[in-house]
């Protein structure tokens, strides 16, 4: 009798527990969905549709995914909302405040984004202070408050370089260059080959008058990267975006093919451009793409009818299809087809071809002439690319060997020129740049 007593009374608690979770499951709220028909493939907006669907229950991990979610596909309107109840649900968090922040920033409404942020320094998390303070800084130059927003660069600290490089710009184009010297200097041993820091370094050097320091800075210029990052959630916003259908395959198929396996990886991607798929914008390029890994697999058929779905039907030429073409001719040595390929490739971005491999199919043509042209050109690129990464020595090597193939090619005589200016010869390089302009 106890026994049954005991039973119903744990079936009761299972059917009251049961009729409560279904309860929470039926008032759970689902956001209204964004409009991925318009900004999504078919494959991503299918997933991103679905999103709310994988959460049984209102929780701060549902709105926190879903906000996170919209806000890398650039919904933020959406993200916006969704953020509003994560924070609601959880306002210790200063990584949900600092995002929301972040997205508000981006809708517009600046006021409520400085307000998200001074509750991220409220809420003293190491990991998001300083950040918090550079967009509180950022905010503020966006309502031409150069003066506040100075003060939150500086409280970001010497650390945060994006708040360095806004204090030392803000000093420069003030006329206070002598004053961002220090900054700068913080800037260029943190970062010795960024395009912004440079940029700085040569308006600097120019308004103090130092002419040697502008002239190093003007050749800096000329090879500079891209390294100082502004926007640290873009990263972030990446790998959410990594996660998703089409580009979840993309990534996958390059995992693949970078691990020696391109035939499994061009089925992957071949799979996806033969699906009834809308294309928008870039998802275009998986047409070349698929080609692409389908001609390291060796599997010509199949990537030259991609290749003729991107450039007729799709009408959508690129240099990269056109060389993609011209592999696929030059492999069944159809040279005349892969020359006209190649030629069109070129015409379009010169640094495209396969400059050595168009040699090859020119002189099986039998011109000789212009296979020892495409020699030299092979030569010019790849020294133009070891002295953009500021190997010299090793460029001027390259560049002097395609010379002697063919000594017409002026482009040769120009970056050789420029080779020896900055290994200290000044006389190879006058020589050099003479025989350019002949």
């Amino acid at each position: 009798m106890i026994r049954q007593k005991t039973l119903l009374v744990a079936i009761g608690f299972e059917l009251a527990a049961a009729a409560g979770l279904a309860v929470l499951r039926l008032v759970s709220t689902a956001p209204t969905p964004p409009l991925v028909q318009q900004y999504n493939d078919t494959l991503t907006g299918q997933e991103l549709l679905s999103l709310p669907d994988s959460f049984l229950y209102d929780s701060v991990e549902k709105w926190r995914t879903l906000a996170e979610t919209y806000a890398a596909f650039g919904y933020f309107s959406k993200a916006d909302a969704c953020f509003r109840r994560a924070r609601a649900a959880n306002p210790a968090s200063a990584e949900i405040a600092y995002q929301h922040g972040y997205c508000l920033n981006r809708l517009g409404r600046v006021d409520e984004a400085l307000a998200a942020f001074a509750q991220v320094i409220e809420l003293n998390d190491p990991l998001y202070t300083n950040r918090a303070w550079f967009h509180i800084g950022e905010s503020n130059l966006r309502l031409e408050r150069a003066e506040v927003a100075m003060h939150a660069f500086e409280q970001a600290g010497d650390g945060h370089f994006p708040s360095v490089y806004q204090r030392a710009r803000f000093l420069v184009r003030s006329g206070r260059a002598t004053d961002a010297v220090p900054l700068l200097q913080v800037l260029g041993d943190a970062f010795p080959r960024d395009v912004r820091v440079w940029r700085l370094r040569a308006q600097a050097a120019s308004d103090q008058g130092l002419a040697d320091e502008l002239s190093q800075a003007r050749d800096a210029l000329e090879i500079a990267t891209v390294d100082l990052m502004m926007d640290d959630l873009e990263a972030v916003h990446k790998r959410i975006r990594a996660r998703f259908a089409m580009a979840r395959e993309i990534s996958l198929a390059t995992e693949q093919k970078q691990a020696g396996n391109a035939a499994a990886a061009a089925d992957r991607l071949t799979r996806l451009v033969k699906q009834n798929t809308r294309w928008e914008n870039v998802y275009l390029l998986l047409l070349q793409d698929a080609a692409d890994f389908q001609v390291m697999a060796e599997n010509t058929d199949v990537a030259r009818e991609l290749l003729t779905r991107q450039i007729e039907v799709e009408q959508f030429p690129t240099p990269v299809a056109w060389q993609l073409r011209g592999e696929v001719e030059f492999a069944g040595h159809n040279w005349q087809a892969a020359r006209d390929a190649w030629t069109r490739a070129e015409f379009m971005r010169p640094g495209s071809v396969d400059q050595i491999k168009f040699a090859t199919a020119i002189e099986h043509l039998g011109d000789i002439a212009q296979a020892k042209r495409h020699l030299a050109l092979a030569g010019l690129f790849a020294g133009k690319n070891r002295f953009r990464q500021g190997e010299f020595e090793s460029a001027r090597t390259m560049l002097q060997q395609a010379a002697s193939i063919d000594p017409d090619v002026a482009d040769l005589w120009f970056y050789l020129g420029e080779c020896e200016r900055r290994l200290g010869d000044d006389r190879q390089a006058e020589s050099a740049f003479r025989r350019c302009r002949e």
